[in-house]
């Protein structure tokens, strides 16, 4: 090939190249290009929407109790205020020394207003003696307590509030 030929070639190819990327681009900006879809006549026929609203509780009884919710609600205006709490048990947390020696924990339990939506229980606190040992989960409780945020022993901590429950008397067996 002479230098005329070289000459010619480079510049051609480059060209022929050029052409070829941009029709390419071209093509493919065309493809890209969205269109509208076709208008359909029918309308398709969906259910209702579900109503997501929450179910409405209310924050205290005729009797002056509290529900769940109303007193978490409250609890930066009820803070060592004695408290009366309906509710349903949703868990029970009960340690045995006998069997676990690391246990340190006071028995304590979670009361819901609705077991169905126990997204946010009320974390009782009770002492040794206390009536949590006795509560049974889904039985409704009518709970008398002092409303903290902290637990005395610093173990647990709730901003939306804790009950502490009155340690109660010692079976007779206990105080000999």
């Amino acid at each position: 090939m002479t230098i005329t030929q070289r000459q010619l070639v480079a510049p051609g190819s480059i060209l022929a190249l050029a052409c070829l990327i941009f029709t390419g681009a071209c093509e493919r900006e065309r493809r890209m290009v969205r269109t509208r879809p076709p208008a359909i006549s029918e309308r398709a026929q969906l259910p209702e929407a579900p109503d997501f609203s929450a179910a409405q509780v209310v924050a205290r009884y005729p009797d002056g109790s509290y529900s769940v919710s109303g007193l978490q609600a409250a609890v930066p205006d009820l803070i060592d205020e004695r408290v009366q709490v309906k509710g349903f048990v949703s868990e029970i947390k009960i340690c045995d020394p006998e069997q676990d020696d690391n246990c340190t924990l006071p028995p304590h339990a979670f009361i819901v207003d609705d077991l169905s939506r126990d997204r946010r229980p009320l974390m009782v606190i009770g002492g040794k003696y206390s009536p949590v040992t006795d509560f049974k989960v889904g039985r409704g409780e009518t709970l008398e307590g002092k409303v903290r945020q902290v637990s005395p022993d610093g173990l647990f901590v709730s901003a939306r509030g804790l009950l502490l429950l009155d340690d109660g008397e010692p079976p007779p067996e206990a105080q000999e």
